[in-house]
């Protein structure tokens, strides 16, 4: 769950789902409930399936959210279950989930990517009827450039970057795609993502400040 940005207003608990096999988001959304909690592992019931419960912003394809940084490919390389789906982390190499922190109120989420340290903090900034959801990312000096999928590119979706680094955006294949350069200091930046029309969500850039 996130708690709203400074100078937001709750309109609801608002939710970021990630998979730390792939390291993508793989929903965003408000509701009041996180998941309906329905399955043979939660309530015995056969049949179902765990779902999200709200309006939901956007979600990210089961598949890797960074381009193998050495390899420069997005080919899936998890293994094939017997349903003929993806399981399981990728390579260590590509990516590497090491693990959730708290402080305070926040959440901080720790991986590399290639040779880069990644720190990611979700937060949410309440604006008119629909959430800012705010990926801060801190990443550590790389060698490589790295690209992410970080969102679908659908009409209705907005999605833009705060940064002083040369980090930028790119659509391609279905996908926006954040851009980061190779760099030998850290770089610290906000993404920011909401179901509004792009104009509104670069008119309130300044409202959100980049922490450090």
């Amino acid at each position: 769950r996130l708690n709203p940005g400074e100078g937001g207003v709750s309109k609801g608990k608002a939710w970021v789902v990630y998979d730390e096999d792939t390291m993508r988001v793989a929903a965003a959304y408000r509701g009041d409930a996180f998941v309906d909690w329905r399955g043979i592992a939660f309530d015995g019931s056969h049949g179902t399936h765990t779902r999200i419960l709200g309006d939901i912003a956007f979600r990210n394809a089961d598949a890797p959210a960074w381009k193998h940084p050495l390899e420069n490919s997005w080919e899936d390389q998890r293994i094939i279950g017997r349903d003929g789906r993806r399981f399981g982390p990728l390579p260590k190499n590509w990516v590497h989930y090491k693990g959730l922190y708290y402080y305070e109120d926040k959440v901080l989420i720790r991986y590399t990517v290639g040779d880069a340290m990644i720190l990611e903090k979700p937060g949410v900034f309440e604006y008119g009827s629909a959430p800012i959801f705010i990926r801060t990312f801190n990443i550590g000096p790389t060698k490589q450039s790295l690209i992410s999928r970080v969102a679908p590119d659908l009409e209705n979706l907005a999605v833009t970057v705060q940064s002083e680094s040369g980090v930028s955006l790119q659509r391609k294949d279905g996908y926006v795609e954040m851009v980061i350069p190779s760099s030998t200091t850290s770089m610290q930046f906000n993404l920011l993502i909401a179901k509004t029309d792009s104009d509104t969500l670069k008119g309130l850039q300044e409202a959100i400040p980049v922490e450090n």
